[in-house]
């Protein structure tokens, strides 16, 4: 409240519902504040449509993936900027103990909602399943085009509140079919036999204890992630479903000198280069990534070389410092 009616640079949010309060009036609160205001939101923004759909003015929202920027604009009618997030690098007295590892959670996939799925109505049941199929023929598709080849596979006629109601009510069932595919990335490592370090309590208690060379740790957060990739030759990626992005875990990673093996995205084709810089892997070609990471495990060289080109480009171009920069000359 204190800064009603004050002049600012900029105001800046991450990942807030703080720009949707409303005064008495049904005004918005940042209304009265003067300045550009920015959004920083790092999931698909249907999963923030009660929050975009009616926005202050003077608002650009910051999104990691280009095809959620071209999403905002088309949907939502806000400025919006491809702005990813960038990284930290920390200086840690680390041995390289663990040979691969992976900071993301395990969800359960389908596995967790199967039951709820099997009591909505017989047509929508259908509609899911077809959503779903059509996910599978083509994994780097963005989930609001396969939304509309769905829908215009069943002759529904649909406008863009009509396709954004559809999509926000299958939100569950995209991030289960990310949480999925993430699955199977972790299960084809395990049942190559490759060691694989994991942290918190979601790893033990999953089905995936029952693979010996599955390594629970404590889960860990902030500072302590970036210590625990210090600690890791090599870093393990899963998108969660962005398809043209590039997120803050690769660029933390990269910042502490540890190889990214990450499945591909638009955004990392353009800008990395594989086997340089990066180690990328497509959804659809699962068999091959075990042989990939025994390579980087087996050759300590070209490890380091990668590392090192990793870390080059990070510090180059995805430094939260470089973001500021850039952030101050847009203003």
């Amino acid at each position: 409240g204190r800064y009603v009616g004050h002049r600012f640079k900029a105001i800046i949010g991450m990942q807030t519902y703080l720009f949707s309060v409303k005064k008495v009036d049904e005004t918005f609160l940042h209304d009265d504040m003067i300045g550009p205001k920015y959004h920083f939101i790092f999931d698909h923004p249907v999963w923030m449509k009660k929050y975009l759909m009616e926005t202050p003015k003077n608002l650009t929202i910051f999104t990691l993936d280009r095809n959620y920027e071209k999403f905002i604009k088309e949907y939502y009618h806000v400025s919006a900027e491809f702005f990813p997030p960038g990284g930290v690098e920390k200086e840690f007295v680390a041995e390289r103990i663990y040979g691969l590892s992976f900071m993301g959670t395990c969800g359960m996939g389908f596995y967790g909602k199967l039951s709820g799925l099997l009591k909505l109505e017989r047509s929508e049941r259908i509609f899911i399943n077809r959503f779903i199929r059509f996910m599978k023929e083509d994994l780097n598709q963005p989930t609001e085009q396969v939304m509309r080849r769905t829908m215009e596979y069943y002759g529904i006629s649909y406008t863009q509140e009509g396709l954004m109601k559809r999509l926000y009510a299958m939100r569950g069932v995209i991030d289960d079919f990310a949480q999925h595919y993430r699955r199977k990335v972790v299960e084809s490592i395990l049942k190559a036999g490759i060691l694989l370090h994991v942290f918190g309590e979601s790893w033990t208690m999953s089905s995936f204890v029952k693979y010996p060379n599955l390594i629970c740790h404590e889960r860990v957060y902030d500072e302590d992630c970036l210590r625990e990739y210090a600690k890791s030759v090599i870093t393990l990626n899963v998108m969660s479903w962005h398809k043209d992005s590039f997120t803050e875990r690769i660029a933390n990673a990269m910042l502490q000198k540890t190889v990214v093996v990450s499945d591909t995205s638009k955004y990392l084709e353009e800008y990395f280069t594989d086997g340089k810089d990066i180690i990328l892997f497509d959804l659809k070609e699962l068999d091959s990534l075990p042989g990939k990471i025994k390579l980087l495990l087996n050759d300590k060289e070209m490890c380091e070389k990668i590392a090192t080109f990793g870390y080059q480009k990070a510090k180059k171009y995805h430094t939260w410092e470089k973001r500021v920069e850039d952030l101050l000359q847009k203003l």
